[in-house]
């Protein structure tokens, strides 16, 4: 029985929530209407949409990308990060959706996890190269420069480097992804480095 636990353990079981609750409103498209990122109905007073508007995308297609690059960056981040890992998504998608809405008044709506996805990415390596040494650490940062080169692209050419404009059904929001990166940079200053010992309880 333990060795099943701890397999078990080693699954990314809040990744896998997320990507599962994801799955659940493309399957019921009746809720797209109540959980999309709208400016107007947030500005009304429906704030829960800076968070479910991350689950609601423009296709099949921009939905099974977006999930499989959140089941990697998962596979990569949540154990290490441990609880950490469910505040990096849940202060990103807030700073995301509300970075899109301020900065970008023409933009009405918002969809999709590729924001939240840039802050996982950005704000997991560093948190994690913090918490490491040698070689391991220097991955991390690596991922982290490669990161953050991403987004200088994605904002100098306007051209996103993952998302298909056609997989998306509409042009990708390159300031989400800058915002997303930023946000993931901004959460580092709240967290101390994580101690091999506190990994093993968080796992």
């Amino acid at each position: 029985e333990k060795p099943v636990v701890k397999r078990f353990t080693l699954l990314p079981w809040r990744t896998l929530v997320i990507a599962a609750a994801a799955l659940a409103v493309a399957a019921v498209p009746e809720v797209v209407g109540l959980l999309r990122l709208d400016r107007t109905a947030v500005f009304g007073g429906e704030i829960w949409r800076l968070w479910t508007g991350h689950l609601v995308h423009g296709s099949t297609q921009h939905l099974v990308w977006n999930v499989a690059a959140l089941i990697g960056l998962g596979l990569l981040f949540e154990r290490t990060l441990g609880r950490h890992f469910i505040w990096l998504i849940f202060v990103g998608a807030a700073l995301v959706g509300g970075g899109v809405l301020l900065l970008q008044p023409g933009v009405e709506t918002y969809l999709g996890l590729s924001g939240v996805l840039n802050t996982i990415w950005v704000g997991g390596a560093v948190i994690a190269a913090r918490g490491e040494h040698g070689w391991m650490r220097a991955v991390y940062l690596a991922a982290v420069v490669a990161g953050l080169a991403k987004i200088l692209f994605e904002s100098w050419t306007g051209i996103s480097v993952f998302t298909d404009p056609d997989a998306l059904g509409g042009q990708p929001l390159v300031l989400a992804h800058a915002v997303g990166s930023l946000a993931g940079c901004a959460i580092l200053r709240s967290e101390r480095p994580i101690r091999h010992d506190e990994r093993s309880r968080n796992g």
